[in-house]
């Protein structure tokens, strides 16, 4: 611009007004970066004050939700809420376990469980049992039927017993509640149990019709669903391990 505007390279406007031009530049520049720089700082720091509360909401939300992460994971629930189990591992007391029904036909279930890992019958009544992984050491499914000889010979389901912890009342109670758990959902009395092992395994019997077998702790090992009364022994008998004994 200069150059186009003066002419001679050798008069003194041309030599001074560069001169004069780059100096003014630079004093604007210098003012102009100097008065960004506050306005930025002003800013910025208005900006950090105004980010301060929102910042400490969310460390104090996120807090929050981790300790509701923990909660959940840990199992426990707001006090009063509902306990949900779902249909097919809820028991109900005198009626079914799970999608397996007391009093229906016993061959659909046989068919979808599969071959049994251990079975006996005698006289039209029958017991078979399915083992987690095949592992005679892990929860058992067992299921007791009986057939009417003279007017049927369709093996119909009477009782079912379980070991596996999935399986619970609309309460909550299953395998591994405490006898308090237990009787604070039912009304329930001794009756006889057995002995596994050289262990005393006790049984607590409700007439809904649900029995809870007991360890020496005093927790839940077992479950045996069945028509609503008295669990009859003999038959309750043929349910337990081949290994146990009945004792009054």
């Amino acid at each position: 611009m200069v150059s186009s505007t003066f002419t001679s390279t050798d008069s003194p406007m041309v030599r001074f007004k560069p001169h004069y031009s780059k100096w003014t530049w630079y004093n604007c520049s210098k003012q102009l970066t100097l008065l960004l720089f506050v306005i930025s700082s002003c800013l910025f720091s208005s900006c950090t004050q105004n980010q301060t509360p929102t910042s400490g909401a969310s460390a104090e939300q996120t807090t929050q939700s981790s300790n509701e992460l923990v909660a959940v994971g840990s199992g426990s629930r707001p006090q009063g809420a509902p306990i949900v189990v779902p249909s097919d591992s809820l028991i109900v007391p005198g009626v079914s376990l799970g999608a397996i029904k007391l009093d229906a036909d016993a061959a659909p279930v046989m068919k979808q469980l599969g071959k049994p890992d251990a079975a006996d019958a005698a006289m039209g009544k029958a017991v078979a049992t399915w083992f987690e992984q095949h592992d005679s050491t892990s929860h058992a499914l067992s299921i007791f039927t009986a057939k009417d000889m003279g007017d049927s010979p369709t093996a119909i389901i009477k009782q079912i017993r379980v070991t596996a912890p999935t399986y619970k009342t609309e309460k909550g109670v299953g395998v591994s509640s405490t006898l308090d758990d237990i009787q604070q959902a039912f009304n329930v009395k001794a009756g006889k149990g057995y002995r596994i092992n050289q262990e005393n395994v006790a049984v607590y019997v409700d007439t809904s019709g649900i029995a809870f077998e007991m360890d020496k702790n005093g927790r839940c090992i077992g479950i045996v669903v069945y028509s609503k009364g008295d669990l009859h022994p003999d038959t309750y008998a043929r349910l337990v391990p081949a290994s146990s004994s009945i004792t009054d």
